[in-house]
């Protein structure tokens, strides 16, 4: 009777820890025990069969699924789209180098370039009733003089404040052409209320300084999800040389 009730401890101790211990092995990070988090490429197994089951949400190509799934049950997918709205062709021709006396001398060759827009997409779905229904979504559009592009590494699923639901961390730099400031933002969806951060990393006027500026629900957020934002903003600026 000893033996059994020390192997049905065995038992319990080892599906306790399982939880936490799958999430380490699925091919990418769970970060916190509370949930369980995989972080899925197009190269990854997993990644098709997970795609179409929400390929009707949104435009555009997939390129990053995080799948979260929490001890309750529940299940949540932050799908990262890219869509390509326009392709502009610039050069492969050649044209007329004129000399002093207004007359041409030469031709010179062209290469030839491409400028590609996109509209970032990201949403975040839950599945409910075999079901998967859109609680949050993300859009920004380029242009030709504005491209923005997701920052994947720092584009995140955690539980830091361990309340048992997940929090989202979206980042995208909005590159553009000209001399203003280009902002990095990272938005957190907690409790899939939006707040946002801003980095502005100066481009050229020698009087722009990278500052840092804060929406108004800022201070809704719990003081240890402040910090992880500022983490991610701070990792992100020492990648780049001010």
């Amino acid at each position: 009777m000893k033996l059994f009730f020390i192997s049905m401890l065995f038992i319990t101790i080892a599906c306790a820890c399982k939880f936490a211990e799958d999430g380490k092995n699925s091919g990418n990070k769970s970060v916190k025990p509370t949930l369980k988090i995989r972080y899925l490429h197009e190269k990854d197994p997993d990644f098709n069969l997970l795609n179409n089951s929400i390929v009707n949400i949104g435009k555009g190509k997939t390129k990053l699924l995080i799948d979260v799934r929490t001890k309750s049950l529940e299940h949540y997918i932050f799908a990262f789209k890219e869509n390509i709205i326009k392709i502009s062709n610039y050069g492969g021709d050649s044209v007329d180098v004129y000399g002093l006396d207004n007359k041409p001398v030469r031709k010179d060759y062209v290469e030839p370039v491409s400028d590609t827009t996109k509209m970032l997409s990201a949403f975040i779905i839950k599945e409910q009733n075999n079901k998967y229904i859109k609680k949050c979504t993300f859009q920004d559009s380029g242009s030709e003089l504005y491209y923005p592009t997701f920052e994947y590494k720092y584009c995140l699923a955690d539980d830091i404040d361990n309340d048992g639901q997940p929090e989202f961390y979206l980042t995208y730099f909005g590159e553009s052409d000209g001399l203003d400031a280009k902002p990095l933002k990272v938005i957190t969806y907690y409790h899939f209320e939006k707040v946002k951060a801003t980095a502005y990393y100066p481009a050229g006027n020698e009087e722009d300084e990278y500052y840092i500026d804060y929406d108004k629900n800022w201070k809704t957020l719990p003081k240890i999800i402040q910090k992880k934002v500022n983490h991610i903003l701070e990792s992100r600026k020492s990648e780049t040389k001010l």
